[in-house]
Order: C-alpha cells, then sequence, then structure tokens
C-alpha cells in the first residue's frame, strides 16, 4: 500500500524519506514487509503521503459465545464443543468490543447478556 501511494504521488523512496524524516533504509524495508516501524515512523510516512491509520475494534465473536452458553440467539448451524481456552479467548473480547464502543446497537443487551454468562459460571464454578 506504501508503494503504491507513493508512486501515485510521483514520489521517489528517496523523497519520501526526507520528507517524512524516516531513513531510506526505513522506506525500503516497510515496502518489503520486512519492518516492524513504530506508530510515529508509520504516521509521519502516512502523513507525508495523505493517508491515515484508524485503528478499530475487531468486535467478538457473539455467535461462539451464544454456543457457550450466552443467552443470546446463535446463528450458527454446525455443532460447537466449547473449550475454557475458546470461552475465555470469546470473553475477552467480547469485554473489549463493549468496552470501546459503548453505545453501538445492543450493546446494553450484550452486557446483560455478558453478565447473566458471567454469573452462570460463577455459580457453577464457585472456585
Amino acid at each position: 500500500m506504501l508503494a503504491k501511494s507513493r508512486k501515485a504521488l510521483g514520489l521517489s523512496q528517496m523523497e519520501l524519506c526526507i520528507q517524512a524524516g524516516v531513513s531510506l533504509a526505513t522506506v525500503q524495508n516497510i515496502e518489503a514487509g520486512k519492518a516492524n516501524p513504530s506508530l510515529s515512523v508509520l504516521n509521519r510516512i502516512l502523513d507525508t503521503l495523505g493517508r491515515r491509520l484508524d485503528v478499530n475494534c475487531a468486535g467478538a465473536d457473539w455467535d461462539a459465545l451464544a454456543d457457550h452458553g450466552l443467552p443470546m440467539v446463535s446463528r450458527s448451524r454446525d455443532p460447537v464443543h466449547p473449550s475454557p481456552a475458546g470461552l475465555r479467548y470469546h470473553l475477552v473480547r467480547a469485554i473489549v468490543e463493549i468496552e470501546s464502543c459503548r453505545g453501538a446497537v445492543d450493546s446494553e443487551r450484550r452486557i446483560e447478556a455478558l453478565k447473566a454468562l458471567l454469573l452462570a459460571l460463577r455459580n457453577a464454578y464457585p472456585k
């Protein structure tokens, strides 16, 4: 994506690194997929290219949580064999989604469903 944006603006790698204030090796390695730049470096390059980095909530798999006993309707048609590790993974993602996306459609319903599942787990496994 960076190389395509850079070329569309008619910039060489050297011109991009000078304007963004990063090394030529950094630009080359990012374009080659061999770099792990910091957010500040990446944002400087993206700003130079007129681009922006957006980080969005990936969201929880509510159907998987329903398969684990969440009191919501699952759209899943395949039989699922829930595991404790899978349950933990999906619960964490659901909590992150709810904390990040307060006020979204169905958020209150999802909060109540999560509370019900956690209460049921606490009652079933008190320790």
